[in-house]
């Protein structure tokens, strides 16, 4: 066991560990192989729906490795490993399915492995990355594919611009632009060619903190596509934001919690000062880290404590101040 408790050191001091509890990536040793990691599937027309491939795994190793997980880049790539356990020189098939619906263009999905050997400790894996890749032919062509609209401000509006172009260089009209989202609206123009048509897209954010995405339809005057599918998405998040957004109060005497503020936006702030507004509960800053981390004690019972509020002074000229509940199990289930 020293040889082997000296070979895991020997990794440890090569991988960069982010934070306590971390997970640790070392990809010196690929254990897990592909012959040929990439797939590309040509150029194909959107009317074969899918392509399916089946990629094969080798355990090149001296050691049985395990498989802990089969990651894709998107929902429309799928793959299913037989068995997640692998002895030594052992090669199994991994089939994919690329589904089509929806997308045109160039495509390009990833596929990660994440796995380990039985020896390692338990915060070391590997991963092996696969690629599918290829072009989907429609008689419109999007671009971009799919619109990503980023991280956005809940109730603000976002604009997104996508270009429509028919495949051998067709002349054609768009007649209208539907959006599945009330109080939306778009707007479209053609080149003076009528080749390619311009659309732009002012979408309103929703309230709700969370991931969106909808669909936009572009009606058209070409016979073989009618319609034009245009996928959007984003992100709705506060400029800045308390995690947790709530503190929950534990049964029992007391009161131990710690929470930071984060931004999806990357803004610069600073956290000036902190306060409670029950003054049994003592608030105090942590500001010597990357993230601001705020204590939140009390001596005071945890049902006493329900409804309080810890406020977080910012230098930010919008969110000025965060406001963060003090919430009781117990006193809930009385009220």
């Amino acid at each position: 066991m020293p040889r082997q408790r000296s070979r895991w050191a020997a990794v440890f001091t090569l991988c960069v560990l982010t934070a306590a509890g971390s997970r640790c990536e070392d990809t010196r040793w690929p254990l897990l192989a592909c012959a040929e990691p990439c797939f590309n599937f040509g150029v194909l027309p959107a009317s074969h729906e899918g392509v399916s491939h089946s990629f094969e795994v080798k355990n090149t190793g001296a050691e049985t490795i395990e498989v802990l997980a089969v990651r894709t880049s998107c929902d429309c790539l799928t793959a299913e490993l037989a068995r997640k356990i692998m002895r030594p020189g052992e090669i199994l098939a991994l089939p994919i399915h690329l589904a089509f619906q929806g997308r045109s263009g160039v495509q390009r999905r990833a596929l990660h492995l994440v796995y380990r050997t039985h020896d390692a400790p338990p915060d070391f894996t590997w991963t092996l990355t696969l690629t599918v890749q290829g072009t989907i032919l429609t008689p419109v062509m999007r671009s971009p594919d799919s619109l990503d609209l980023g991280v956005q401000v809940p109730g603000g509006t976002v604009t997104g611009t996508v270009e429509l172009a028919a495949g051998e260089a067709r002349v054609f009209s768009i007649h209208n632009v539907g959006v599945d989202r009330v109080g939306a609206h778009a707007d479209y123009q053609a080149d003076t060619a009528g080749l390619r048509h311009q659309i732009r897209l002012v979408l309103p954010i929703p309230q709700r903190v969370g991931a969106f995405s909808g669909l936009a339809i572009a009606t058209t005057d070409l016979p073989d596509m009618p319609q034009v599918p245009i996928p959007y998405q984003g992100l709705s998040a506060p400029l800045i934001e308390a995690q947790p957004s709530v503190i929950a109060a534990r049964r029992g005497t007391g009161l131990d919690a710690s929470l930071t503020l984060v931004s999806a936006h990357r803004i610069a702030f600073r956290v000036t000062h902190a306060h409670a507004t029950d003054a049994r509960i003592r608030v105090t800053l942590d500001l010597t880290g990357s993230q601001p981390c705020i204590h939140v004690t009390s001596n005071a019972p945890a049902e006493t404590l329900h409804g309080a509020i810890v406020r977080i002074a910012t230098d930010h000229p919008i969110c000025r101040v965060i406001e963060v509940p003090i919430r009781s199990s117990i006193a809930s289930a009385r009220m």
